[in-house]
């Protein structure tokens, strides 16, 4: 872990009308079985079995990627249509409606400018995102050092997605990313290349997902920086599920590694709607989340207020686009 990195904030990280699956070859319905109870497996996985590795070199893309993910307190692993699902579950990706763009805005804690992009058709997203800020200067112990240094973080990303099997009713798609990351501070930069995975289940109004993201591999996954050090990628495993009721959308996910559980709902009334959700982190903190849209025609406003337990409350603004 780099010195600076004491200084990066931990973030707590769409849905729409269900759409109708694409037309895939049949499977046996052993296979959709097989994949439900690996999710079930998934969710039940002992928690003396998880790596308890709370480094964040990747700290950025806590963040986020869109304002209306992260006014239901950041859930997506189980969520569709929205091309921001690029950087969280892959997978998601094949049930991107049309052409899509969503932008996203923010700075957060007053410390830092972030700028996200994704955008895509069904099946495929490529993004990114930009995070500016100055941090202190330390030593080699972590000690100030005095002044500042210019601090950056980017990410670009480009995926893909399709059905790989349908049966008993329930569709399974699959999808597969890889990003390209970059940190630099002051005159030393450092960068990787990694690849993040996921599965989606579909059965009517209900989804149920599972992503990794960070996969290492050899070179794949390390970020080496100018001045020889080099520091992994943390691995993120999230489980996930939606289900709609009419217009309100139920959300939550769960992190593996970081033992977060997050919550969220989006109700629609005409073209207004209101979010909101919980993030549960280990020691019993928790984040509060509110959020906000309105759609006009093929344009969409949201906006999200998150409110830390011990940081300044910060603010997301994303517009988006249905080409």
């Amino acid at each position: 872990m780099r010195t600076h990195d004491s200084r990066q904030r931990k973030g707590y990280p769409a849905g729409g009308p269900p759409v109708a699956p694409p037309a895939t070859r049949h499977a046996p319905p052993v296979l959709t079985a097989a994949v439900l109870l690996a999710l079930a497996a998934a969710m039940t996985w002992p928690a003396a079995a998880r790596a308890a590795d709370y480094a964040q070199t990747m700290a950025a893309g806590g963040i986020g990627y869109s304002a209306r993910l992260l006014g239901m307190a950041g859930v997506s692993v189980g969520l569709v249509d929205e091309t921001a699902t690029l950087f969280t579950n892959p997978a998601a990706l094949a049930l991107v409606r049309r052409p899509h763009v969503t932008t996203l805005y923010t700075r957060p804690f007053g410390e830092a400018d972030h700028v996200a992009v994704s955008g895509g058709i069904p099946g495929f997203a490529a993004g990114g995102s930009l995070t500016t800020s100055a941090v202190d200067r330390t030593d080699e112990y972590g000690l100030p050092a005095g002044g500042a240094a210019g601090y950056q973080e980017l990410t670009v990303a480009l995926g893909g997605a399709a059905a790989v099997a349908r049966a008993a009713g329930a569709t399974l798609y699959a999808g597969g990313a890889a990003r390209y990351y970059r940190q630099a501070v002051a005159d030393v930069q450092g960068q990787a290349f990694t690849a993040d995975v996921g599965l989606l289940v579909e059965a009517g109004a209900a989804q149920v997902g599972i992503s990794r993201r960070n996969l290492r591999a050899g070179a794949i996954g390390v970020v080496r920086y100018q001045d020889g050090v080099e520091d992994p990628l943390d691995p993120a495993t999230t489980i996930g599920a939606a289900v709609r009721l009419g217009p309100v959308l139920v959300a939550g996910d769960h992190g593996l590694e970081d033992a977060t559980t997050r919550v969220g709902a989006e109700a629609w009334v005409g073209q207004l709607a209101v979010r909101g959700g919980v993030a549960f982190a280990p020691g019993g903190e928790r984040q509060v989340s509110l959020g906000a849209g309105v759609a006009l025609g093929a344009v969409k406003v949201d906006y999200a207020y998150l409110m830390h337990p011990a940081l300044p409350d910060s603010h997301r603004l994303s517009l988006s686009v249905d080409l």
